[in-house]
Parts: C-alpha cells; structure tokens; sequence
C-alpha cells in the first residue's frame, strides 16, 4: 500500500511535465493534477483510436475515451442487460457501455433480464421484454447512465418512445461525457 501511495504521488508530479494522461479512471492524484492543470485525458481505447486513425480528437467528445469513476453506480451490478436490433460495432460499443458501468451483459434475452435496449421496438426480443414486464428503451437511457454515472429510471418517456422510422443504432455514439461527466473528483478521491 505505502508503494502504491509513493508511485500516485510521483505520477501526480510527473503531470507538470506532460500534455497528456492515459488513465482508465477518474479519480487519484495523477487525475486530479492533469484535470486542474488543463491537459489532455484519455483511456488506451482512446489513444488506440489516434494511433489507428491519425486524428487527434478531444477524449471527452466519445464516451469511452474518456476515464470512468473508479466508484461503480450504486446498484447497477444488478442489471441483466441485453440488446436487440444492434449488429456489429455499434452491439459491441453498447457491451463496453453495459460492462463499464458493472451490468451484465447478455447475448440472450431470458425472464432474468432486467432491461432490453432496443435499436427500433419491432422484433422477438421485444415482444419476449413486454411479455415478461422487461423494460424496453432506447440506447440514450445506457448513455445518460453513463454521462452521469448514476442509476436513472428506464421509464422515462425519452427512452421508452421510438418514433415510426428511427433507427436508434445510426444515433449511437454521436455523444461525449460532456461538462457534467468531467467534473473534477471530489477532494478525498484526488488525494487517494
């Protein structure tokens, strides 16, 4: 513990002499020193993203490219999760999302499911949700999960609506963390 204190405390003065910092969480001394000092913060899913693409955008304009809270939503660990009319990157985007914030993911739509996030509100695992009570919403409800980092109802008419003709999965990923999700940590967590 004493090692792993000296190390956080030499990452945090090393902060002065970089522009950027690659961390998976929000939190520690390092965090709290790059946040305050206005550099650069992302995740490796980030800077593998500029090292294959060449560009260089800001790690809060996408919600994985930005740290996470080392703390978990309170409760979400109990969510069963699954998806339907989501295919290919945009399924595995909302996976990360899911996993991120301590959820379940499931491939599979069973009775233990606790939400179907729904790309359109046609398909089997839709009519299996309604029949089973399982709340159907959209991909926004995961993401503004995500951009607060805390456990909000699914049955909020945003989520649950899915007009005629839109296609949620050509909406997914088009929203970063934003000014709320980069809130510096509180002082206690800057400190641990």
């Amino acid at each position: 513990m004493e090692k792993e204190k000296r190390r956080d405390k030499q990452q945090a003065r090393a902060i002065v002499e970089c522009d950027v910092l690659v961390t998976r969480w929000r939190n520690g001394r390092a965090y709290g020193n790059a946040f305050r000092l206005h550099r650069t913060i992302g995740t490796l899913a980030w800077l593998y993203y500029v090292q294959s693409t060449g560009l260089t955008p800001r790690p809060v304009d996408q919600l994985l490219h930005y740290p996470i809270p080392r703390r978990q939503i309170d409760n979400f660990n109990a969510h069963e999760i699954t998806v339907t009319n989501y295919t290919g990157e945009a399924r595995e985007y909302i996976k990360r999302l899911i996993t991120a914030m301590g959820a379940t993911f499931t491939p599979s739509m069973t009775g233990r499911n606790t939400v179907l996030i729904a790309a359109y509100i046609h398909g089997i695992k839709a009519e299996k949700a309604r029949a089973w009570s399982i709340p159907v919403v959209n991909h926004t409800w995961l993401e503004d999960c995500f951009i607060q980092w805390r456990h909000l109802t699914p049955a909020t008419e945003k989520y649950i609506i899915f007009p005629e003709g839109v296609d949620f999965s050509k909406l997914l990923g088009e929203r970063g963390v934003g000014v709320r999700g980069i809130e510096l940590c509180d002082d206690e967590e800057a400190k641990e």
